[in-house]
């Protein structure tokens, strides 16, 4: 028996770091999203434009009837059939609003999953035009300009995750197909510098972070009797194996504030709290502009913190939502 133990957590132990690899990419790119990596668009998006005015295509989908119940998630979601099987996983775009003496102003937080289909992606690229300012993360230099067509992206360790999940899952990386070139888009994110001081005064490190976010993801395992390390060899060699593996890992990643536990833990993080701090002080700017119709354009893995800290400081209150599908996984 104990040895049968032993084997069990050997397995789940073997799935979690495979997890948690996979969360940070999927979730939170914020330390691999450096200004070697960003390009301008590919040709993929060129194809799609329509003059200087517009990109084609099907609109946002409609905003839900109401907002989603107390610990319903409101970020990411997984949408079932009638059978139990997953059909698509989903982020969400919840708008936050107040009236200013004459004047109405409109947050809407947009959650991205770094590594979806691109008809995600260019859906998005539809919706960005209609904001008078679209933050974006991005740590970079202050002033930086966006690079041309064709800039080698870093060989950071996450960015080669990512590049490999793309080929593996068959979808396609944000950052080759969202235009960040767009006269609205507005940097709201910390500097390289801001970045490594946060990181040495909180006294953090990727090896604690990675193994915060391996426990969390044996826990997980434990509560599934250990199933997961079998269904990923199933998934492996299985002649579906990108559908097999986008059910598994979006099952992960359904519940976003359980999953980015690890990277935050009990007293936050630079990877993601100080990094939102940054965020809501451009907001700020922007409102102080004279902007009124305005986009957070993160990882969805900020979204629950970032939320909490634009209600309290802000004073906005939740008054919409729209969910679109990242991954579609219906089978082929």
């Amino acid at each position: 028996m104990a040895q049968n133990v032993r084997v069990q957590r050997g397995g789940s132990t073997r799935f979690a770091w495979r997890v948690t690899l996979a969360a940070i990419a999927i979730l939170e790119t914020g330390y691999s999203l450096t200004l070697a990596q960003v390009a301008a668009p590919t040709r993929l998006i060129e194809q799609t434009r329509v003059g200087q005015d517009g990109i084609t295509g099907p609109e946002l989908p409609a905003a839900e009837p109401e907002l989603p119940a107390k610990g319903a998630p409101r970020f990411t979601r997984l949408l079932r059939d009638e059978k139990n099987q997953p059909r698509a996983l989903q982020t969400s775009i919840l708008r936050f609003s107040k009236t200013d003496g004459a004047h109405t102003i409109e947050v809407d937080l947009i959650g991205a999953i770094h590594v979806a289909d691109p008809e995600y992606f260019d859906l998005l690229n539809r919706a960005f035009p209609s904001y008078d300012a679209l933050l974006f993360e991005l740590v970079a230099p202050k002033d930086f300009k966006m690079p041309a067509a064709g800039e080698a992206r870093a060989n950071s360790p996450v960015s080669s995750v990512q590049t490999g999940l793309t080929d593996v899952l068959n979808l396609t990386f944000q950052l080759d197909r969202i235009d960040y070139q767009r006269p609205n888009f507005v940097h709201a994110d910390m500097t390289p510098e801001q970045f490594a001081q946060s990181w040495k005064d909180r006294d953090e490190s990727i090896t604690k972070m990675f193994f915060r976010m391996m426990g969390q993801s044996m826990v997980r395992q434990t509560e599934t009797a250990g199933t997961g390390d079998l269904r990923t060899m199933v998934a492996l060699f299985s002649k579906d194996r990108d559908y097999r593996l986008k059910c598994l890992l979006a099952e992960e990643f359904a519940d976003v504030e359980r999953s980015v536990t690890g990277i935050n833990g009990s007293d936050g993080s630079t990877l993601l709290t100080e990094r939102n701090k940054k965020a809501l002080e451009v907001l700020q700017q922007q409102i102080d502009k004279g902007k009124r119709r305005i986009g957070i354009f993160y990882g969805a893995g900020h979204m629950p913190d970032m939320e909490r800290r634009l209600t309290d400081e802000f004073d906005v209150a939740a008054t919409q939502i729209r969910w679109i599908t990242a991954w579609d996984l219906k089978r082929p």
